[in-house]
C-alpha cells in the first residue's frame, strides 16, 4: 500500500466565521464576562460550542480498503499564544488601571493542541472515510477566551472595568497518519492566525464593544510537514509529536492564576497607562497601544 503524496491537500470551510466579543452574566457565578468567539457555532455552554473553522484533509492511495486496517488519520495541531493581555480601567484616572499579562504564564512557543479525551497526538479522535481510492479526514476548531469584565483595583480600591483584550494566536493544523507500527507521516499542513483585538467602553452605564479590530486569516496549505524550527515539539520524521502539556491545559491554568492578586502577571496601578482615554466613560475611541 502506498500513499500518493502529491495528491494530498487540505480544504478549508469557514461559513459565518467572524471574531467578536459576546457579553453576558453567568447565572451561577453571578459575574459578568466577555467571551471572545468566532460567532458561528458559539454557545454560552462550553460543552456545546461547535467548530467555526472546518478543515478536510485528503490523500489518494494505491491499494485496497483492507490495506488501511490499523491506520489512524486525523489532524495534529500546534498553537502558539504570541500575545495574551487584558487591561482594565477605572471610571477616572484616580481609580487606576489593571494589566493582566496572561501570556507571561503561557509562553510563546507552539504547544500541542488537543482535547484531553482525544487519542494523542491527534487533536480529536482519529477517523477517516475512503471512497474510490481517496482518504478523507476532517477536523476543526473554535478558540474562545472568557474574561471577567470587572476587577477591584487593590491599589486604589476602586472598581476597574474591562477596556482592552489582545489575544493573538498562531496555529498550524497538520493532516497526518499513524501506521499500525506507530510510524507518523504528515501529508500537509495549514497555518492560520487568530487575533482577538477589542476595545471596550461604558455607555449609559453598560459595558459595550467600542472597537473590534479582530482578525482571522488562513494561509495557503503547504504539502508535507512543517519544519522542526517552526515547531520544536514536532519530533523527528516518523515520530509522534511530544505532549503533554497540552495548549488548552496550559492556557486554562494561566487564566486561573493570572488574575490572582499578587501574581506576577497582574499589575494593579494608579492612574491610566500612557495613551489611554482621559475619560473612560464617554471617550468613544483612543490611541492606546500597550
Amino acid at each position: 500500500m502506498e500513499f500518493e503524496l502529491p495528491t494530498a491537500g487540505i480544504d478549508v470551510a469557514k461559513p459565518g466565521l467572524l471574531p467578536r466579543a459576546t457579553l453576558f452574566t453567568n447565572p451561577v457565578l453571578k459575574q459578568d464576562f466577555a467571551v471572545m468567539n468566532l460567532t458561528a457555532g458559539f454557545s454560552f455552554d462550553p460543552s456545546k460550542v461547535e467548530v467555526a473553522l472546518k478543515y478536510f484533509g485528503h490523500v489518494k492511495f494505491k491499494g485496497t480498503p483492507n490495506d488501511l486496517i490499523g491506520f489512524e488519520f486525523g489532524f495534529i495541531q500546534f498553537m502558539a499564544h504570541t500575545t495574551t493581555k487584558v487591561i482594565y480601567l477605572g471610571q477616572q484616572p484616580s481609580d487606576g488601571h489593571i494589566v493582566v499579562d496572561i501570556g507571561q504564564l503561557i509562553g510563546t512557543l507552539p504547544i500541542l493542541d488537543a482535547f484531553p479525551t482525544s487519542k494523542l497526538p491527534f487533536m480529536r479522535p482519529p477517523a477517516f472515510t475512503e471512497f474510490d481510492g481517496e482518504i478523507t479526514s476532517s477536523g476543526g476548531d473554535h478558540p474562545v477566551l472568557s474574561i471577567q469584565t470587572r476587577l477591584t483595583n487593590t491599589t486604589t480600591g476602586a472598581s476597574n472595568m474591562l477596556f482592552q483584550v489582545k489575544d493573538f494566536r498562531r496555529v498550524i493544523s497538520i493532516f497526518s497518519v499513524r501506521s499500525p507500527t506507530k510510524f507518523v507521516r504528515h501529508f500537509a499542513h495549514l497555518p492560520w492566525t487568530l487575533n482577538y483585538d477589542l476595545e471596550f467602553g461604558i455607555t449609559d452605564g453598560d459595558l459595550v464593544v467600542r472597537r473590534n479590530s479582530s482578525l482571522f486569516k488562513d494561509d495557503p496549505v503547504v504539502l508535507g510537514p512543517p519544519t522542526k524550527r517552526t515547531i520544536p515539539g514536532l519530533g523527528f520524521p516518523g515520530e509522534a509529536p511530544k505532549g503533554p502539556p497540552l495548549s488548552g491545559e496550559v492556557a486554562k491554568a494561566a487564566l486561573k492564576n493570572a488574575f490572582t492578586q499578587g501574581n506576577k502577571a497582574r499589575t494593579d496601578a494608579n492612574g491610566y497607562p500612557p495613551g489611554a482615554p482621559a475619560d473612560f466613560v464617554f471617550t468613544l475611541q483612543s490611541t492606546f497601544v500597550p
